[in-house]
């Protein structure tokens, strides 16, 4: 005989396995309480299995041993175990089931709590097993198909379905209490409410809404994020808005926002009772984040069992399954496999069953089995997993004290930023601020130094062991900004009213505090205001680069220099032009002097533009950006504003090439200039110069060397001999005066010409190097 053992969901319409639960057969009825052994059985079975891998738990029997009737009892006697070999599962030894009736006064009705019994219809040598038979079931969620095995059976007034076959399945134990959202502090929550919206609610939504307004009001004031979540036959309820992900709820205006997401909520449609999906949807909202944005805990608040489970359980308005519409194993089932899931994650779910559909020991059994062992109660907030109400107005108290117990004792700041020119009433939160907190000795707090988060909230967790303790609070200033201390308010949230509590701002000190007599039950939350800057005004202001780049080695190699305005090469000139502000058209600007007056919702953004001028001819512009982005000369660009000062530079691109040509002239006399051969000659380390007859090529020569200019008389070339009189002509040498150079030099600068001119003997000399 096999038995599959569900775990958690693994889809919409999947069921994984779960490895090494054990089960045993049972010749009686073994019993078993929920507070002994976690709901396992203690007694000693007659066969005995432990799932596979695969779910599966096979069990041989040996026939010649069973008891009279041919009747067995299986029952689930031990938990799987994680590396330290402590129990990862507990066991519900029974489940409420029953037909909901019209009225919400129905606890009767299902008060009966019902083991299916699986019956020999004629062979008397058929093994029978009475608890939840698995014969060669495929694993996954109950197949849909087994509804015609279906059979009704009447206790009293109460209409009991049994389904088979059905998985067993083990409840994970909770997570660890949250450790709030991320920081290094208990107080503060990442939760998820879910609400149930099912027709029997009708005529009670506006205590829902109040019990909300309870628990989401007590987050005001920590670092707590919430989602709002609804289910009724599917996942959002039908007729309601769809669920939400995290929302902030420290500010009074998050807080306010996060209420109005229900506070238009009437009497719902016509909506069965589906915890699967409603826990599900949770579970597929935290599996599309990383882990430190899923959620600490879900809060589901119902008024009554399950009735429905999977998603779209009712297509074209019937149901899919055509005998649910009934609290049975299987609904339980399904919403237990989507719990698993959620717990899997990090999630701790709390139940909350209110009203006489959820009343009784009977039912408890219910709520624990999607939560967790233990009720609440009265005293155990931290470790309660289900609560058991009349109304909904004590359900929201006992929420408000699960946040408040998680807070004590603490001081959360909560930042608002009040816009410029507005009042605390417009404040929004400010994220990223930084704050400092001393406490008095020997009182320790955790963390020293924090910051706020997306909620506009950081908490301190203080740790003393005196009757109260101080703390002082200092904000780090940014810029801009201005401290408003007078605003300052700090509040008590211990007894569910918020009650003032005195401050002594710090003299010296506009971003200092000290909240005095904290004590062991405190939970006290202080609001921090600082005005925003004008975040619309704006200036601007251009600077000037240059960037030129010169040919440097004897292989071409380059150098590039960057020059501020004013200290460029002369001849690389430049003026600039802006637009604006108030709509003006375009007028000169001193380059890195702001123009003030600009507005961001009235300007937006602002023309710049400049006129520029090469001079030197061996130097061309080959390209201009301003802050990166391409602009033309001429043509400009427009840049977008931001409030305050928004500064740009204006980056010119300039290649300069140093030439040199010789020239040849010959003064007097009959003799040509193709006589002679000219030459420049530079050190090793530059460009070589030009050399040649009459008038050079031009050469490209390394700016700031010299190079010494050489000519002579060549006898063989270019047309044979030459003629006797070239000996009688002589070279005008007006060379530079420097004793390390023997003929005529030149130091080269940019583009130039150099003339060697040459004379018949006794004419006067005129040549000259330019």
């Amino acid at each position: 005989m096999r038995v599959y053992v569900g775990d958690m969901r693994t889809g919409p319409d999947s069921i994984g396995p779960l490895e090494g639960a054990r089960f045993g057969l049972f010749p009686t009825n073994p019993g078993a309480s929920i507070d002994d052994h976690d709901g396992f059985t203690n007694e000693t079975p007659q066969f005995s299995c432990t799932s596979g891998a695969d779910g599966w738990c096979e069990f041989t029997v040996d026939v010649t041993e069973l008891p009279d009737n041919n009747r067995l009892w299986l029952a689930a006697t031990g938990s799987p175990v994680d590396a330290e070999g402590n129990p990862t599962r507990y066991a519900n030894p029974q489940w409420q089931t029953g037909p909901p009736l019209a009225v919400r006064e129905r606890s009767a009705a299902v008060a009966a709590p019902h083991v299916p019994d699986a019956r020999a219809r004629s062979r008397p040598d058929v093994l029978v097993v009475r608890g939840e038979p698995q014969l060669n079931h495929r694993p996954g969620p109950a197949d849909r198909s087994a509804d015609r095995h279906a059979r009704r059976r009447h206790h009293g007034r109460a209409a009991r379905r049994e389904q088979l076959p059905a998985p067993r399945r083990l409840r994970r134990r909770r997570p660890a209490v949250p450790a709030g959202s991320g920081a290094d502090t208990d107080c503060g929550l990442k939760v998820a409410l879910v609400v149930d919206l099912s027709s029997s609610v009708t005529g009670y939504v506006d205590d829902i809404k109040g019990a909300l307004d309870s628990f989401v009001e007590s987050l005001q004031g920590t670092p707590s994020q919430a989602a709002l979540f609804t289910f009724g036959t599917d996942s959002p309820a039908n007729g309601y808005d769809a669920n939400t992900g995290l929302l902030p709820v420290a500010t009074a205006g998050d807080n306010r926002t996060f209420r109005e997401l229900y506070t238009d909520w009437g009497n719902p449609d016509t909506n069965y009772t589906n915890w699967d999906r409603g826990i599900g949807a949770v579970a597929d909202a935290n599996a599309a984040h990383p882990e430190s944005e899923r959620f600490d805990m879900a809060v589901v608040l119902t008024d009554g069992n399950p009735t429905v489970y999977g998603p779209n359980p009712t297509p074209n308005g019937q149901l899919d399954d055509r005998n649910s519409g009934y609290t049975r194993f299987r609904e339980l089932g399904n919403a237990t496999a989507s719990a698993n899931l959620l717990k899997s994650q990090g999630t701790r779910i709390l139940v909350v069953g209110v009203g006489s559909g959820v009343d009784g020991p009977d039912a408890a059994y219910n709520l624990r089995t999607i939560s967790g062992r233990d009720p609440y109660t009265g005293d155990n907030i931290r470790e309660a997993d289900y609560f058991q109400t009349d109304d909904y107005e004590p359900a929201g108290h006992a929420l408000r004290d699960l946040v408040l117990a998680n807070c004590a004792p603490s001081v959360s700041v909560v930042k608002q930023i009040v816009p410029y020119g507005g009042t605390t009433e417009n404040a929004y939160a400010g994220t990223g601020w930084e704050f400092t907190g001393t406490p008095s000795p020997p009182a320790t707090v955790t963390p020293t130094t924090g910051r706020t988060d997306s909620t506009g909230a950081m908490n301190f967790d203080l740790g003393f062991d005196t009757e109260t303790a101080d703390l002082q609070v200092e904000e780090t200033q940014q810029s801009g900004y201005t401290s408003m201390p007078e605003e300052t308010e700090c509040v008590a949230k211990e007894s569910g009213e918020d009650q003032l509590v005195p401050i002594t701002q710090d003299p010296g000190n506009p971003e200092a505090f000290t909240v005095e007599g904290v004590g062991v039950n405190s939970v006290v939350s202080c609001t921090v205001y600082n005005r925003a800057p004008d975040l619309d005004s704006a200036s601007v202001t251009v600077d000037k680069q240059w960037e030129v780049t010169r040919t440097t080695g004897p292989n071409g190699e380059t150098t590039t220099d960057t020059y501020a305005a004013g200290d460029q090469p002369t001849g690389l000139n430049s003026s600039l032009t802006l637009a604006g502000p108030d709509g003006a058209g375009a007028g000169t600007q001193a380059w890195g002097d702001p123009r003030e007056g600009y507005s961001v919702s009235e300007d937006g953004s602002v023309h710049v533009d400049e006129n520029v001028t090469i001079q030197p001819s061996g130097c061309e512009l080959t390209g201009t950006d301003i802050d990166g982005q391409a602009m033309t000369p001429g043509t400009g660009a427009d840049m977008e504003l931001t409030s305050g000062s928004n500064e740009w530079t204006i980056t010119n691109e300039v290649e300069c090439h140093s030439r040199l040509r010789l020239n040849k002239n010959v003064a007097s006399g009959d003799l040509g200039p193709q006589w002679w051969q000219l030459r420049a000659i530079g050190p090793d380390d530059v460009l070589p110069g030009p050399n040649g007859r009459t008038t050079t090529d031009w050469a490209e020569v390394t700016p700031g060397a010299t190079y010494q200019l050489a000519e002579r008389a060549d006898t063989p070339e270019p047309e044979g001999d030459a003629p006797h009189d070239i000996v009688h002509y002589v070279q005008n040498d007006q060379r530079m005066k420097d004793p390390d150079l023997s003929t005529r030099s030149r130091r080269a600068r940019g583009a130039a010409r150099s003339r060697a001119a040459s004379r018949a003997v006794g004419s006067p000399p005129t040549s000259r190097v330019p």
